[in-house]
């Protein structure tokens, strides 16, 4: 639509990603507001020196869309992953980073971009994206959202994984309600006597009221002799109560 509506101002510089971006950064010196798409894997790779020379140590106005990041363009093959362009961009000076989660955070991210006066690095996908938000979903330059509100476990994760990382909050909800009807708390030195197993993990936990450092190295020494081999030893306080949780 945009070549249609507006064909005098869309450029192919064909496959040239150094001097697409050497242009936009000419472009922007002349006050335009230049966006430039290529593949993530590339635009930050074979583009970089030009990116940081450029456009970043200039702070020049210039907006980076990277596509087909990720592994999203795994067809082809590992020359086109991109695994690596956020660790790169967010190295660059007076470069901003917007990461979209879906078509609707995508629309909204390209008039950010386009008013914030510096560098931006759009991150895009090319798989196909469920729309998550409604169109009244609000997107805040530097500031992220808390989707599902709790106090038991924490993810955090952008772009094309949100959608997965949802669905796997939604499992691990139903097996923390699970892990919580089993696991039977106790005082003191009566531990829990059998373990219970989730999600291939062997947890046992002990509750201990006012305990002090000595009373809580001694339980958890108990816990981890009781599952043999502890990996893991967690422990949490709430309303003067210490609960500990070994897993392996």
């Amino acid at each position: 639509n945009f070549i249609k509506n507006f064909p005098n101002r869309f450029y192919n510089v064909g496959i040239a990603e150094a001097g697409m971006v050497d242009t936009a950064a000419g472009l922007a010196l002349e006050g335009f507001i230049p966006f430039v798409d290529a593949f993530a894997a590339i635009v930050c790779n074979r583009g970089l020196e030009q990116i940081k020379t450029c456009v970043s140590y200039t702070n020049s106005n210039v907006k980076i869309v990277g596509s087909y990041a990720g592994i999203s363009d795994y067809k082809d093959g590992p020359t086109h992953h991109s695994v690596f362009d956020l660790s790169v961009m967010r190295a660059m000076p007076n470069m901003s980073i917007l990461v979209s989660d879906d078509p609707v955070e995508t629309e909204k991210m390209v008039k950010i971009a386009v008013e914030h006066d510096g560098p931006v690095y759009l991150r895009l996908s090319r798989a196909d994206l469920p729309v998550l938000f409604s169109d009244d979903h609000e997107v805040i330059f530097g500031q992220g959202n808390i989707l599902l509100p709790g106090n038991d476990i924490t993810l955090i994760c952008c772009g094309t994984l949100l959608y997965r990382t949802l669905l796997a909050a939604k499992s691990l909800e139903k097996e923390l309600a699970r892990l919580k009807s089993k696991l039977a708390s106790s005082q003191g030195d009566d531990l829990a006597t059998q373990a219970v197993e989730i999600a291939g993990v062997k947890v046992l936990a002990a509750t201990l009221d006012g305990a002090d450092a000595n009373a809580l190295r001694e339980t958890m020494d108990k816990l981890k002799d009781k599952l043999k081999s502890a990996a893991i030893v967690l422990a949490s306080v709430s309303d003067g109560k210490v609960s500990l949780a070994a897993g392996v």
